[in-house]
């Protein structure tokens, strides 16, 4: 032992050698990456906890905030009634008396009402006298006549050929889609038939007849 002690860089656990050094920094590095992981695991778990009480508290909130209660209205489809409404009209401006009158036009007057539910609308009443008839026959000699009509005749049938259909087809889509989504508030027609489309001169369809029509409630679900 004593012939190889004097060896340099020659160490060993027997007696008269030196100690071999330990690779102290091979462990510490590997302590410190546990340390560290720990914690990153920790952090992702305090925020999943953190979230999932968030949400909870959120969605008790949802169920426990009051919903507003529908506004109560006489256009609206599910309610709507056609004698009811013309009643409430007729008690809300005296019959249309003069001091309800708030503008006039050509075809008529219209009126301010303030209906029982609050609502305040303005009524249109239509004159019956000779100038709203010229206008009639007027918009009556511009329109050739009901869809119904063309498709009933059979010269007419023939010249309604399937291009001029679907234009016609493509016409009441785009009313439709009007009257829905553009209109504010939205006029629910109800009876769309063929002899409520008018057609004029150049096949373009017209919708009329909108004595069944409503207008759809903005916050209704229906």
């Amino acid at each position: 032992m004593a012939v190889l002690g004097n060896n340099k860089g020659l160490c060993g656990n027997n007696t008269g050698l030196k100690p071999c050094p330990t690779n102290r920094r091979k462990g510490s590095n590997a302590t410190l990456v546990l340390i560290i992981l720990y914690i990153v695991c920790l952090i992702i778990s305090l925020l999943i906890i953190v979230g999932i009480i968030f949400i909870y508290r959120m969605r008790e909130a949802a169920v426990d905030e009051p919903t507003a209660a529908p506004i109560e209205t006489y256009f609206a489809t599910w309610n709507y009634e056609g004698e009811n409404v013309h009643e409430e009209i007729l008690k809300a401006t005296q019959k249309f008396d003069s001091k309800y009158c708030i503008g006039v036009g050509g075809y008529g007057c219209v009126y301010k009402a303030q209906l029982p539910t609050g609502e305040v609308v303005a009524i249109k009443k239509f004159h019956k006298n000779d100038g709203i008839l010229d206008g009639e026959e007027a918009f009556t000699t511009e329109i050739n006549g009901s869809l119904a009509d063309n498709l009933r005749d059979e010269v007419k049938a023939l010249e309604l050929g399937w291009r001029k259909r679907v234009n016609i087809v493509k016409g009441l889509a785009n009313a439709t889609c009007y009257m829905h989504y553009e209109c504010c508030p939205a006029i629910i027609h109800r009876d769309i038939l063929s002899k409520n489309v008018l057609l004029d001169d150049e096949c373009e369809a017209h919708i009329s007849d909108f004595g069944s029509a409503t207008t759809l409630d903005p916050d209704s679900s229906n």
